[in-house]
């Protein structure tokens, strides 16, 4: 999984190979569920320093998972997705997140 993070990160420009790296995560997705892949490639927002991480997450998210806990869901991705609108709505970490947020 290190791997495939480090590969989507550093190929992120081309759409090619993006697009087989995302398929490949979002496999991994499928396969061990999203609370397993985000525990090895959290995400995170700091709105209060300008900063995120591992956002390129949130279409492969968005596309393959199924059949997650709703608990999980509740607790994890709801709060990270009312910071990702929060920090849209005041133009924070508008670099870091303009790529993602049309996606989803």
């Amino acid at each position: 999984m290190y791997k495939l993070q480090w590969l989507l990160s550093f190929f992120y420009s081309s759409l090619c190979l993006l697009t087989q790296l995302e398929a490949c995560i979002g496999a991994a997705v499928i396969a061990m569920g999203p609370e397993k892949v985000l525990s090895l490639i959290p995400m995170s927002l700091d709105t209060e320093k300008a900063t995120c991480s591992n956002m390129w997450m949130l279409p492969i998210l968005k596309k393959y998972v199924t059949g997650a806990s709703l608990q999980y869901f509740m607790e994890h991705i709801v709060p990270l997705a009312e910071s990702v609108q929060t920090a849209s709505m005041k133009g924070i970490c508008m670099n870091c997140l303009s790529n993602y947020v049309s996606k989803v």
